[in-house]
This record gives C-alpha cells, sequence and structure tokens, in this order.
C-alpha cells in the first residue's frame, strides 16, 4: 500500500475550521461580519468565560428561511459566490456558509433565524457538524447564532487558548474594530453579564471614536479624506502628541473590511516622518475604497490579510491623504524639522549653561572634589567604579568622569533605570512597593479590550503602588502611583496595560515587574552634585554594569585606547 492517503471527511473538516476558527475571537469576527453582510443595525455579543463556554451573536438583518438555514452550516455552502468570477470581485466581509460550517465542526452551534416575510422561525441545533434537529420556533427577525463547547472535539487547540481575560481582550478588540467602521450600526458586547462595550448608532465615524476611545482623544483625531485614480482613503488620524507605545490604536480597513497590513502601517507612519518619537506609533482609523477586482482577499483563510494587485498606488495613496491631513492642520514633518531644529538650539544652549555651571563648580571646588572623592571611593574597595572625576554631561543622556584607567561614560538613563529597579525590587520582596499620591487624580479613558486587561492584573498593580478605581464605562482614576516613577507621564497607565497585555495574567511577578522597569524614564539635565550622586549610588549596585533589560550602563575607554586612537605608539 502507499504512503499517500486520502483523509478521511471528519478530519478534513477540522483541519479546515482550524483555518478559520483559531479562538473565541474567530468565531466572533466571522458572525459579526456576517451580521453585517445581512444587513444588520443592531448587533448584540454575548460571551461566558472568553468564550469558550458560550458565544451567542444576535442580529436584526434579513435573517434566512428554513431551507438556506440548513444549507448554511453544510461546507462549500455560500450565498455571496455564484461563479468563478464572483471570487475575484467580492463585495461582502464573509461568507455565511463557510464560516458556520467552520464554526459548527468544532462546536456545538445552535441557530434561530426568520425572513420578514416568515410568521415563524427556525431552529437548527448542530453538534461537531451533524444536525441533530431543526424544527419551528418563534424568533424575531435576524438571526441569533449560539456557540458552546468551543474546541471540544479537538483538544489540541482548547489547550493552547489563552487565559480568560486574553481571550475576552481579543473579542473586544476585534468587536470595536467593526464598531469603528460601522457608524450607523449598534454594537453591545457583554462577558458574563457586564456590559463591557455599549456604542450607539452615530451619524459619523468621530462619534464612534468618541464612543470607544473617549473625548480626550476623539478631540485630537484629524479627518482625512482623499480621492484618486480608482482609489480613495477616509477616515481619521490622531494628533502626533497622542501616538501610542504599540500599533493597536491603528485600524486599517479594505472596503469595509478590517485588515492587518504592513504596507498601510508603513506608508501611515512614513507620512508622520520625524513628527513621531522613537517607538511610539500614530493613533489612525483609515478606510481605502478601491475596485474589488484590485484585491484578493483569500490569500488568508480568515481574510484578516488581503493582497493588492497595485500596491505601490496603495502606498501612495495613504501617504498623499496623511500628509495632506497632517499640513491642513499645519502640522507637517517639515514644521516638525524646523521645530526639532528650533529645540536642538535650545538644547545645546541648554548644554552650554550647564558646562559653564560645571566650570563654575571646578574652579570653586575642584582639588577638594577630586580629593574628597577618591578618599571615600579608595577606602572601599569593593567598589565596582573606583574613584572617579565628573567631567560633564553629554546630550543629556552621557556623563563623562575621569577614572584611573582612562575615561569613563555612563549611560545616564540606563543607570538610573538599573538603581530604580533594583529599589522596586528590595522594597517589592521586603515590606512591599509604596505609593505616592498624585496632587490631581489622573483619568483614564480606555477600549474594552485594554479595561479587561487592566482588571486580570489590577491586583498586581495595587500591589506595587497603584490605587485605581473605576470612574464609569471603561474609564478609571489614578489616585497613587509607584514611588520608583516620580511623575505621572499622561501615557504611563495605557503603555503599562499594553506591556502587561504581553504577559499571562498568572506569570509570576518578576516577569511583570520587569515590564513595569521599562517605564522608568530618565533624561534630566544633571547637576555635578546629582551626577557624582548617581556614580556613587551605582558603585554600590549589586548590577552595575547593565539595565534590566540587558544594556550597559558604562563604557570605559582607557588611556592605552586613547593614545592609539591619537597614535601616541607605535
Amino acid at each position: 500500500m502507499g504512503k499517500i492517503q486520502l483523509m478521511d471527511n471528519e478530519l478534513a473538516t477540522k483541519i479546515a475550521a482550524g483555518e478559520v476558527v483559531e479562538r473565541p475571537a474567530s468565531v466572533v469576527k466571522e458572525l459579526v461580519e456576517n451580521a453585517l453582510d445581512a444587513g444588520a443595525d443592531i448587533i448584540t455579543i454575548d460571551i461566558q468565560e472568553g468564550g469558550k463556554t458560550l458565544i451567542r451573536v444576535q442580529d436584526n438583518g434579513e435573517g434566512m428561511d428554513r431551507d438556506d438555514a440548513q444549507l448554511a452550516v453544510e461546507r462549500h455552502a455560500t450565498s455571496k459566490i455564484k461563479g468563478i468570477r464572483d471570487l475575484f470581485n467580492i463585495t461582502t466581509l464573509g461568507f455565511r456558509g463557510e464560516a458556520l460550517a467552520s464554526i459548527a465542526a468544532v462546536s456545538k452551534l445552535r441557530l434561530t433565524t426568520r425572513t420578514a416575510d416568515i410568521i415563524e422561525g427556525t431552529l437548527l441545533e448542530c453538534e461537531f457538524s451533524a444536525i441533530k434537529s431543526i424544527r419551528t420556533a418563534g424568533c424575531p427577525i435576524g438571526t441569533t447564532v449560539e456557540v458552546t463547547n468551543l474546541f471540544h472535539n479537538v483538544p489540541a487547540r482548547k489547550k493552547y487558548l489563552k487565559a480568560m481575560q486574553a481571550e475576552i481582550a481579543a473579542i473586544a478588540d476585534i468587536v470595536a474594530r467593526y464598531c469603528l467602521i460601522n457608524p450607523d450600526a449598534a454594537f453591545k458586547l457583554v462577558s458574563d453579564g457586564k456590559v463591557l462595550l455599549n456604542a450607539p448608532k452615530t451619524d459619523t465615524v468621530l462619534g464612534k471614536i468618541l464612543a470607544l476611545y473617549g473625548r480626550d482623544l476623539a478631540k485630537e483625531m484629524i479627518a482625512v479624506s482623499y480621492k484618486g485614480e480608482n482609489i480613495a482613503v477616509q477616515g481619521y488620524i490622531g494628533k502626533p502628541y497622542s501616538a501610542r507605545a504599540e500599533r493597536s490604536h491603528q485600524s486599517f480597513y479594505v472596503n469595509g473590511r478590517y485588515v492587518k497590513s504592513q504596507l498601510l502601517s508603513q506608508a501611515l507612519e512614513e507620512a508622520y516622518g520625524t513628527l513621531l518619537f522613537h517607538h511610539r506609533y500614530p493613533v489612525a482609523m483609515l478606510n481605502i475604497s478601491v475596485m474589488p477586482s484590485a484585491i484578493d482577499v483569500n490569500v488568508h483563510p480568515a481574510k484578516e490579510i488581503i493582497k493588492f494587485s497595485e500596491e505601490q498606488q496603495v502606498y501612495n495613496a495613504v501617504l498623499s491623504a496623511v500628509s495632506a491631513a497632517l499640513e491642513k492642520e499645519n502640522i507637517s514633518p517639515d514644521v516638525a524639522l524646523k521645530a526639532t531644529e528650533r529645540k536642538f538650539t535650545r538644547k545645546y544652549q541648554l548644554q552650554q549653561d550647564t558646562q559653564i555651571l560645571l566650570a563654575e563648580d571646578r574652579k570653586m571646588s575642584d582639588s577638594d572634589y577630586f580629593r574628597e572623592t577618591q578618599e571615600m571611593l579608595t577606602a572601599d574597595s569593593k567598589r565596582s567604579i573606583g574613584p572617579f572625576y565628573i567631567l560633564g554631561q553629554m546630550n543629556k543622556t552621557y556623563i563623562l568622569a575621569e577614572v584611573a584607567k582612562g575615561l569613563l561614560i555612563v549611560d545616564q538613563h540606563a543607570a538610573q533605570e538599573r538603581l530604580f529597579y533594583e529599589k522596586f525590587m528590595n522594597a517589592y520582596k521586603d515590606k512591599g512597593v509604596t505609593g505616592q499620591k498624585l496632587i490631581t487624580p489622573v483619568v483614564v479613558q480606555m477600549t474594552p479590550a485594554e479595561h479587561t486587561i487592566l482588571n486580570a492584573n489590577r491586583p498586581y498593580l495595587e500591589s506595587i503602588g497603584f490605587e485605581i478605581e473605576d470612574y464609569g464605562g471603561n474609564s478609571l482614576i489614578v489616585r497613587s502611583i509607584p514611588f520608583v516613577f516620580e511623575r505621572y507621564n499622561k501615557d504611563l497607565m495605557l503603555d503599562l496595560i499594553k506591556e502587561l497585555a504581553k504577559v499571562d495574567s498568572k506569570a509570576v511577578d518578576d516577569i511583570k515587574q520587569e515590564r513595569i522597569a521599562r517605564f522608568i524614564k530618565a533624561g534630566d539635565i544633571l547637576s555635578r552634585a546629582d551626577m557624582d550622586k548617581l556614580l556613587k549610588a551605582l558603585g554600590t549596585a549589586d548590577n552595575p554594569f547593565s539595565c534590566p533589560h540587558g544594556r550597559p550602563t558604562m563604557l570605559n575607554i582607557t588611556i592605552p585606547e586613547l593614545e592609539r586612537k591619537f597614535k601616541r605608539t607605535g
């Protein structure tokens, strides 16, 4: 017998379903897309335990009759494609039959549906692809799909589902994406009886941005409107200072379909250019309208990734659209460059002022300072730095000091991170991290997904000094922060949530603490006394040679190396 065999139908069905249904959020995405294709303008999603035990999506769309309902859970059944030409001219979001068949293959599915011209509806129950019953039932116009026991017959897939809060966050994220692009539809997401998202119909996309992201971000959005040859770009972008630590606030759509696209993200960020700080990404909600024949939505099973036939044209259109919107607000990379030049000039002057101050200090206490430092550090042979003489500070980042071996260059940021981190860790292991009250409490508005992640990590955040209170909906008030932060940055809490989202909520605290340490910032101009204090403290650190992320804190250029550079040695 040969090595190659045909798979049985059950196995083939499970594999096909696995390509479309990766997690509960995949089910929600498919069902929401089907509801929108059916013309629904009221969509309610109800989940339990992150969708692991129940997913219910109810819509008021056109519904199905009995025959269509029965066919909808069969493989290769769809109302969207009649022939090969339709495959490359798709104007809808999903294929109802394709999605339901895949979901039904890995769950127990209950479908209730009715059209406007029929008094009685249809109730169909399906268990792992097998239809168990189909009967008449009373129900409103539209369709309700209930999915239970997801992946019960595929334990390997079920085993790799993430923690409940992570699955809830993923569902909230995909619902929010489709909520944004459909202002004329009302969305409601309920998780274990708690309303996570309730966005009514609005006249504009900006209204949905307000409902999902809050007033603070909505008022900083800039409208984008561009029309080119066979392509249009509409939506909103955020002003540069509203940028986030990740691209999670970037939503791209092609003909109304939410997609993930590196091409679109690159075009967006290229338009901002020098307006953005390093590792900050603009907020954006952009819909690109093109001819259906100019895209291929079938390159990815879940249709999250699409292929453009004219990538350069799309790239240029997004670049032009965003650039024009920024320029209209008198915000452009050219303006930013001039501002940077002005800032650099001022920065240089500040550095000059600092050098003058250091020079004055040196005139006053040069010999006394060096002698005192030598005596103090020589007495302690365990010091890792040894005697030093501070020469000054460069670029508000590097401290230059003379040591016995030559020139010591200390990364001020990395050194302070190391010291704060050890202080933070020692306090946590000892009596716990204390918080410091903010003079003015800060209101933070979040997305449903961000709020879910926060709640999963709330006990941990409170244990390290944060004092947090709910403030209605997906907002909260921050009243205290850990002492190591010194001051509250406007994006601190949102950035922390993004970091904690990368860590399982059950992860050991040490991992979370390392994530928290990323947000201990430095970069101020230091006086000689401050630099002296920093280097002395670094010399007593448990690990003075690197920051918590592994970057070196100091670099030593020896006298022989300097002499070789200046060709003083043969």
